[in-house]
């Protein structure tokens, strides 16, 4: 079990170096910021923020979930008045992604 969970985030590490130097950057909007309760650990869930982009080549929605961040972001991103979150997508597999939450992560200290 710890191997497979080791392999996947090796391979999740990789994808996001790639698409970190070869991706296309879109500006997705800021949806919410939900509760992973398909993870717990010491009796805490992570955060997840999702954003919302429409291709303008097909008018598709695609809605993008951040990796987990293990406090609340909600309110440093509405007292920053946030809109938008930068994405490295891969635009051949949109399921290869990752949302660039560095413009909050950077500056919140969370002292809990």
């Amino acid at each position: 079990i710890g191997l497979v969970s080791l392999i996947s985030k090796v391979n999740k590490l990789s994808t996001k170096k790639k698409l970190l130097n070869n991706g296309q950057i879109i500006y997705a909007e800021y949806i919410d910021t939900i509760v992973n309760t398909m993870l717990e650990v010491n009796r805490r869930n992570p955060y997840n923020i999702l954003c919302e982009w429409t291709n303008p080549n097909d008018q598709k929605k695609y809605i993008f979930k951040s990796d987990n961040i293990w406090y609340n972001p909600q309110n440093y991103i509405e007292q920053n008045n946030i809109k938008t979150f930068k994405v490295y997508i891969n635009p051949n597999n949109m399921k290869k992604y990752y949302v660039d939450i560095s413009n909050i992560d950077n500056n919140v200290v969370d002292l809990t």
